[in-house]
């Protein structure tokens, strides 16, 4: 179900920018909601740090889910500012609505927000990656025919390579969130580039209790594939290798170790010698004591005198 609010002209003629914010509430929709989520954001980013560039948001759309939950997008527009990016409004967004827990009178799930793919992520604290406890996660390679590799794409850190990952992130997001997994699809993250072309290594991560539909390495596949009308084109931008891609499903994403430091693996150590000391140590005792008493029976029974009884009557 689609909702279009006319979007206000800006007042100068440069291009506007166009925000895709996606976010999921838990709340029922009714007849009122889609005018009483236009209302809040419009609100919210008029009195955002924003709020200078900020032209209005518009165009509503639901997506009911497997649970009463109902997903949201919606399209937030901004004068050509070159300060503003998909990182800036998420940022505003966020801070806005309690760490994104709460707009207005609507309950928010607080992993469900995007703006133009991006999500701000917190690390698996073991392999970096944004993967939530349980979630399915895939592995997927392909190559882009239509970019050379350049030394730059061997830095992480370089602007060539981060602008790359987002981009190739952000149309895998677009990609999976048009898909028969959207309701599943929580996020992709670019892990590496090679040179062979550009061969991009991706992991992405899906949620299995969103749907009761089970989420397979064939399906993300054939997603893939027909998202990339079959494994030719991403995003309009990228050129592929028909047979370059590959998808295989990892581990389930498993809570995060925790990590015992140095020195408390020594004081633990240190504290099992001190039990296992005390324990041989109150053992020699005993076995000391209990040799002293059976030593002193037997002496007393190889006593020359033998024992002396007083006369007793009977």
């Amino acid at each position: 179900m689609v909702y279009s609010f006319p979007a206000a002209q800006p007042k100068e003629e440069s291009r506007r920018l166009n925000f895709n914010v996606t976010f999921t509430i838990a709340n029922i929709p009714n007849a009122n909601t889609p005018n009483n989520i236009i209302k809040l954001l419009n609100d919210l980013y008029r009195q955002s740090n924003l709020k200078e560039a900020f032209l209005n948001c518009h165009s509503l759309s639901f997506s009911p889910r497997a649970t009463e939950a109902s997903r949201i997008e919606v399209i937030c527009s901004f004068k050509n500012d070159p300060t503003i990016d998909e990182v800036s409004v998420y940022n505003e967004f966020r801070d806005n609505t309690g760490k994104i827990t709460e707009l207005g009178q609507f309950s928010l799930n607080e992993s469900s927000l995007y703006v133009n793919g991006y999500q701000e992520v917190k690390p698996n604290a073991e392999s970096g990656l944004a993967g939530r406890e349980n979630d399915l996660s895939f592995e997927l390679n392909f190559t882009i025919i239509n970019r050379n590799f350049t030394e730059a794409l061997n830095d992480p850190n370089s602007p060539e390579y981060k602008s790359l990952v987002a981009d190739i992130a952000t149309m895998l997001t677009a990609l999976y969130q048009n898909s028969l997994l959207k309701d599943n699809y929580r996020i992709c993250q670019v892990t590496g580039l090679k040179l062979g072309s550009i061969k991009c290594t991706c992991m992405c991560f899906f949620d299995p209790t969103a749907t009761n539909e089970l989420v397979t390495a064939d399906k993300v596949k054939t997603e893939f594939a027909t998202g990339t009308n079959g494994t030719n084109l991403l995003g309009n931008t990228f050129l592929l290798q028909m047979d370059s891609l590959s998808v295989e499903a990892e581990e389930p994403v498993s809570p995060a170790k925790t990590e015992i430091p140095f020195w408390g693996i020594i004081i633990i150590v240190v504290g099992i010698l001190i039990i296992l000391f005390l324990i041989s140590l109150c053992c020699l005792l005993t076995l000391l004591y209990l040799k002293k008493k059976k030593r002193g029976s037997y002496d007393t029974m190889q006593d020359r005198a033998g024992l002396y009884f007083t006369h007793q009557r009977f």
